[in-house]
């Protein structure tokens, strides 16, 4: 079964985004997929948001967390070919908010990827955005056991997404998570063939 979690600043989403999980939960109905969403607002930290969130789903019955970002358009199809690499960290990844030069909030060797078409396949990186990635439960629950929690409104959380401070720059959280769930033994696969939008004042990755 399958969680789709959604962070929602001042408990907004995008047009996109929304017309998007619409078609995505018409498909999964059409195709009989069990699945939930969690949706999460009213919390201005959206790492104390992840966090929580992600108690929630340990909480829960379900088998994988998937993340869908309120500002990330997508296809059932994008979600298709993520859910079907079957990796213990599975990502699609999206353009960065960046006017003057794109880049994918992604890293590989050392460096942001900047041209997804060099990838013949699915490949290995280093850090991805949690915009749109699928993690098994079993990933989650392995780190979980490593990490410091702190209690939160309805129980202990796991604090597997935080902005520390690295080479004197402030990492952001869905990094932290990737690298600590390296740390941990686990890959994180990218599927090169997922082209998603990312909205701010026009939509990124066009």
């Amino acid at each position: 079964m399958i969680l789709f979690c959604t962070p929602c600043y001042g408990g907004m989403v995008t047009a996109p985004h929304f017309k998007s999980c619409l078609e995505l939960r018409a498909e999964l109905h059409r195709a009989g997929v069990p699945h939930d969403w969690l949706i999460g607002w009213n919390e201005s930290l959206v790492h104390r948001g992840r966090m929580e969130m992600t108690a929630s789903f340990l909480a829960s019955g379900h088998t994988h967390l998937f993340w869908l970002d309120a500002d990330i358009d997508f296809t059932p199809e994008d979600v298709a070919a993520v859910w079907n690499l079957d990796a213990d960290i599975a990502v699609g990844v999206y353009a960065m908010k960046k006017r003057d030069e794109q880049w994918y909030a992604a890293w590989k060797g050392g460096a942001l990827i900047k041209d997804l078409d060099q990838f013949a396949g699915p490949v290995e990186v280093d850090f991805a955005g949690t915009g749109f990635m699928c993690i098994k439960r079993r990933v989650i629950e392995a780190i979980a056991r490593h990490v410091e929690s702190y209690d939160g409104p309805n129980g202990e959380v796991p604090a597997l997404f935080m902005t520390p401070i690295v080479d004197r720059c402030l990492r952001s959280e869905d990094y932290y998570f990737c690298e600590i769930a390296r740390r941990a033994g686990f890959k994180i696969m990218m599927e090169p063939r997922v082209r998603l939008g990312h909205w701010g004042l026009y939509r990124y990755g066009a």
